[in-house]
C-alpha cells in the first residue's frame, strides 16, 4: 500500500465516479482503476462496487476510508513538520471565529506574547463554518458565542456530541455602538424599546444555528413499523432486510429490551423510543451477524440512530453522500428568536394578535382569510 493509493481511494469516494476522480487527479482512468484493484487484492477486500452509474463505497471500503483519512492526515502533519518553513521550527496555529471585536483584540494581544517560531492566522466565519473548520481540523480552535442555560447551552451539548471540547473564555453582555452625536449616546443604559425608532446594522452569524439530524425526517411515517421500513435515513434503509448488519443489530436490541420490530414506531414506549433514537447509554447487546468475512457474535453498545448518522456524516468523504445526509437535517433555530430572525421588540408588535413573522408565514389562502376577518379599531 502507498500514500498515493490512499489518496486515489479518497478522491474516488469524494467524486463518486472513477472518471471524475481521474480528471481531478490528472491520471488516466485505467491507471486509477488498476491502482485501486491492486490495493483491494493486497488486503483481500472490495472497497468500491462499480457500475455504469458510478461507484459505491462498500462496508469494508467505508472502514478502509476511515483509516486512510487518518493516515493521510498524519502524513501531512509529518510533511508539514519537516518540509518548507517547518524545517526552521515554525509551528502553525489557526483560529476560526465569529465576528466579534473582542476576538480580534484578544488575538492581537495573543500575538504580542508569541515567540517568533509560530505562524498564526485568524479567520472570521459564520457559526456553522466555525464548527466545520474545527471538526475537519482546518482550525485548531473556534470561537463562538452562546447563551448560558441551566445544565449548559444547546451549543455546548451539540459540540460535546460531536466530540469537541467547549471551554468558556469570558462572559459578555449584549451591547450597541453609537456615534457621539447619537441622541442616546449620553444614556448610561438602554432598553430595547428605546432603540426601535433608530436605524441600525447587525452582523449576521448564520442561519440561526448548526444543522442537526431530525427524527421527523429520518422516520417520516411513524405509523409504520421497522419491519415495514419506517427508518428512511441513509445507511438504515436495509434495517428491514434479513441478514443486513443493521437488521441484526435491531433484532439484538429487540431481544435484549423486549420489544417487537413489527410494532408501529409511534407506539413504542418512551424508553424504547429513546434507546432507538439516542442509544443504550453504553450498555452492550450481543449481535449475531454473518458477513463476507465470517460469522460471529459481537458485543455492541448502540449509539442511537441520531448519533450513528451524525458520525457517518462527519466521516464520509463523498460530497454526494453528505448532500443525501443533509436531506435528513434541519437548521437548529436560534434560542433567542426561535428562528424568527427579528428583535424581540419587533416581534412584540402585533396586529390582530399576530406579529410580522407569523403573518408572513401564512399561506396565501390563510393570509386572505386573516385579512378578511381582521377587525381594526379606530386607531
Amino acid at each position: 500500500m502507498t500514500i498515493q493509493q490512499c489518496r486515489y481511494v479518497l478522491a474516488i469516494a469524494r467524486s463518486g465516479s472513477m472518471n471524475e476522480a481521474a480528471k481531478k487527479l490528472l491520471v488516466s482512468q485505467a491507471s486509477l482503476s488498476a491502482a485501486v484493484r491492486e490495493l483491494e487484492d493486497e488486503f483481500g477486500i472490495r472497497i468500491f462496487d462499480r457500475s455504469n452509474k458510478g461507484v459505491r463505497v462498500t462496508k469494508d471500503g467505508a472502514e478502509f476510508i476511515r483509516y486512510a483519512r487518518q493516515l493521510i492526515a498524519q502524513y501531512e502533519v509529518i510533511t508539514d513538520r519537516y518540509h518548507g518553513d517547518d524545517r526552521n521550527g515554525i509551528r502553525h496555529f489557526t483560529v476560526t471565529a465569529q465576528h466579534y471585536d473582542f476576538a480580534a483584540e484578544a488575538f492581537v494581544s495573543f500575538l504580542k506574547k508569541l515567540r517568533d517560531d509560530y505562524s498564526v492566522s485568524l479567520k472570521e466565519a459564520r457559526t456553522a463554518q466555525v464548527i466545520e473548520d474545527v471538526l475537519n481540523l482546518s482550525s485548531d480552535m473556534g470561537i463562538l458565542a452562546c447563551l448560558k442555560e441551566p445544565g449548559g447551552s444547546y451549543m455546548e451539548r451539540y459540540l460535546r456530541r460531536n466530540g469537541l471540547e467547549f471551554r468558556e473564555l469570558l462572559e459578555t453582555r449584549p451591547h450597541v455602538f453609537l456615534g457621539k452625536q447619537h441622541p442616546l449616546a449620553e444614556k448610561p443604559s438602554l432598553r430595547l424599546e428605546q432603540l426601535v425608532d433608530y436605524p441600525y446594522v447587525t452582523y449576521d452569524q448564520g442561519e440561526g444555528g448548526p444543522m442537526e439530524f431530525s427524527e421527523e425526517l429520518m422516520i417520516p411515517d411513524p405509523s409504520l413499523s421497522i419491519d415495514e421500513g419506517c427508518i428512511a435515513v441513509m445507511g438504515w434503509q436495509s434495517s428491514n432486510q434479513k441478514g443486513s448488519f443493521t437488521r441484526c443489530l435491531l433484532e439484538a436490541l429487540a431481544e435484549h429490551y423486549h420489544f417487537r420490530l413489527d410494532t408501529p414506531f409511534e407506539q413504542y414506549p418512551k424508553k424504547i423510543h429513546d434507546i432507538l433514537i439516542y442509544g443504550t447509554n453504553g450498555e452492550s447487546v450481543s449481535v449475531h451477524y454473518k458477513g463476507q468475512r465470517g460469522e460471529g457474535v459481537y458485543d455492541v453498545a448502540f449509539e442511537g440512530l441520531i448519533h450513528n448518522v451524525e458520525r457517518r456524516y462527519r466521516e464520509t468523504y463523498s460530497d454526494s453522500s453528505k448532500q443525501e445526509y443533509e436531506t435528513f437535517m434541519h437548521i437548529s433555530p436560534c434560542p433567542d428568536c426561535k428562528g424568527q430572525r427579528l428583535k424581540p421588540s419587533s416581534l412584540a408588535v402585533t396586529v390582530a394578535d399576530k406579529n410580522i413573522f407569523e403573518i408572513t408565514n401564512l399561506s396565501i389562502e390563510k393570509l386572505s382569510a386573516f385579512l378578511q376577518e381582521m377587525q381594526l379599531s379606530d386607531q
